[in-house]
């Protein structure tokens, strides 16, 4: 069984699309995956929905059998997931988590640091696209403030209020973060593209980094004396820096993962090792490539759809199992106009793609050590690439966005 709880969302508040009243749910939606007669099994499937975070006559139980029901259930937890993948997991997660590391790159690490000339492939266009969506995107009377359940200031506080519970050193690992969910163990849960794809993607950073940075630091000792780098982490975490939550380590190298008050009082965002540094900057080039690929290019092909995802309703939650109708259904979805305006974000925001995992163009690297290790990298994209379009073959669903052809370098979209 799996359970997808959306209790963020329970105290969100709710805006308007030109006088008409948005609305939005804090459902529970119940899954399970069928144990087949072979032993083997099938795909997850729904088995129930709850729409409050409370049961109740005001909040049943609804299941798939449920008629119209089910169909606006169903659309409310499609609701709740776009509006939580577009604040926390593709602005917070991706665009604005990435930003302190742009810029202490940029302040702190010279042009000629083997760091600077790494980083900075996967960092283009960042800055460029963070600024351009918030005076467009982000603005008042823009598409987050028309399209989105909340109001302009819930939504983005959505994404404010779950980075400031978001330590980097939790997420250095995605394999780490898949076993928190109990989503790892692909004989339980057999059909998770996203975690399929992802992690041998992840795999072929991770050597890769480990390789390049085995090339300029050869010991721990050798990064605790790069002062640019020093200052790199420490504007990272400062008060008037970054503000980044549990970055670094202690004296002793082991993980820092305090509070905001704590990192603001003791942590100076030290590197201790090369061990920790090789994650880290593993971590910078997974989220700038494969996971904002994840997150972004599906607006295109299943949210501009407006049906399968509305980002906002237009009727509450139904607080009967029977006596549902059609005319309910359609009155929850988003009238002509605000299905315009999503249909057209997610082809623009969807349908960009500028750059290329691992293709660093020539002569990039001017350091002839390098080629070797690149050329691995390179190998094992090709190999990830043939790998995921035959397992397409066999897939309910084509999942297409982590072939690395079509993963961005960076965040510029």
């Amino acid at each position: 069984l799996y359970l997808a709880d959306y209790w963020a969302l329970e105290h969100l508040k709710t805006g308007q699309f030109k006088g008409k009243p948005k609305y939005a749910a804090a459902p529970l939606a119940l899954f399970y995956v069928p144990l087949r007669e072979d032993g083997s099994r099938g795909e997850l499937l729904p088995v129930a929905i709850q729409c409050g975070q409370r049961p109740g006559k005001s909040s049943p139980i609804i299941q798939p059998g449920h008629g119209h029901a089910w169909l606006m259930a169903r659309n409310l937890v499609q609701v709740a997931d776009g509006n939580l993948h577009q604040t926390v997991m593709h602005l917070g997660r991706t665009h604005i988590f990435l930003e302190p590391f742009v810029i202490a790159t940029l302040r702190h690490l010279s042009t000629r640091h083997p760091l600077y000339l790494l980083l900075d492939a996967h960092f283009e266009g960042t800055l460029a696209i963070n600024s351009a969506a918030h005076k467009t995107l982000l603005a008042p009377d823009g598409v987050v403030d028309h399209i989105l359940a909340g109001t302009l200031e819930a939504s983005v506080g959505l994404a404010i209020d779950d980075l400031k519970n978001y330590p980097a050193n939790t997420v250095l690992d995605p394999r780490e973060l898949f076993a928190q969910r109990g989503v790892e163990d692909a004989e339980l849960l057999p059909e998770f593209a996203y975690r399929d794809d992802a992690l041998p993607l992840w795999d072929a950073i991770r050597a890769w980094v480990d390789e390049y940075i085995d090339l300029y630091y050869h010991s721990d000792a050798c990064v605790q004396k790069d002062t640019e780098l020093r200052d790199w982490g420490a504007e990272l975490v400062a008060h008037n820096g970054g503000r980044v939550i549990g970055f670094g380590q202690d004296a002793n190298g082991a993980l820092v993962n305090g509070s905001a008050a704590q990192d603001r009082s003791q942590n100076t965002g030290r590197i201790m090792t090369r061990d920790y540094l090789k994650r880290v900057v593993a971590m910078l080039l997974f989220k700038a490539g494969p996971e904002h690929a994840a997150v972004n290019f599906p607006q295109k092909d299943l949210m501009s759809y407006v049906p399968n995802m509305p980002l906002a309703a237009f009727s509450p939650a139904p607080t009967a199992v029977e006596g549902q109708r059609e005319a309910a259904y359609v009155a929850m979805l988003p009238p002509i106009d605000a299905a315009y305006m999503q249909l057209d974000t997610g082809y623009l925001l969807g349908g960009v793609h500028h750059t290329q995992l691992g293709q660093y163009g020539r002569r990039y690297f001017k350091d002839p050590r390098v080629a070797e290790p690149l050329k691995r990298f390179q190998e094992r994209l090709d190999e990830i690439e043939a790998a995921i379009a035959a397992r397409n073959q066999h897939r309910l669903v084509d999942y297409h966005y982590l072939l690395p052809s079509q993963i961005p370098q960076s965040v510029n979209i």
